[in-house]
């Protein structure tokens, strides 16, 4: 038997901001929720970087994704980000939660999940 998965997307500003700061990633094995942090500049810059470089490292789903290759990608996307704000004064404090699960194939060809969680402070 094989299971099946039904998904849908939808993200809210809030009730305090404006603009939505949110980036999603969703693929067949990679479902990613980037929140930029608002009250900070460049919150969206941040979460579209760190969606961006995810899909790059971790796509295409038909090679098998391994735990530390999704490790290796989120301290990746972390150093972009700290560099990116760094080096422009408009980005600088910018920031964002990554919350996701990845479905992981181990060579023994059984499905592990290797679910994130982004803790946030406040409200928003």
């Amino acid at each position: 038997m094989t299971a099946q998965l039904r998904w849908g997307v939808v993200t809210d500003p809030g009730r305090i901001r404006q603009q939505n700061e949110d980036s999603v990633l969703v693929d067949s094995t990679i479902f990613v929720v980037a929140d930029g942090m608002g009250g900070h500049k460049a919150g969206e810059v941040a979460s579209a970087l760190t969606v961006q470089l995810l899909k790059r490292r971790l796509e295409p789903a038909s090679t098998t994704i391994s735990l530390d290759d999704v490790l290796a990608a989120v301290v990746e996307a972390n150093n972009e980000i700290f560099q990116a704000a760094t080096t422009n004064v408009d980005h600088q404090g910018m920031g964002t939660t990554l919350t996701g699960l990845f479905v992981v194939r181990p060579p023994a060809a059984t499905s592990k999940r290797a679910p994130w969680r982004s803790t946030a402070t406040g409200r928003g």
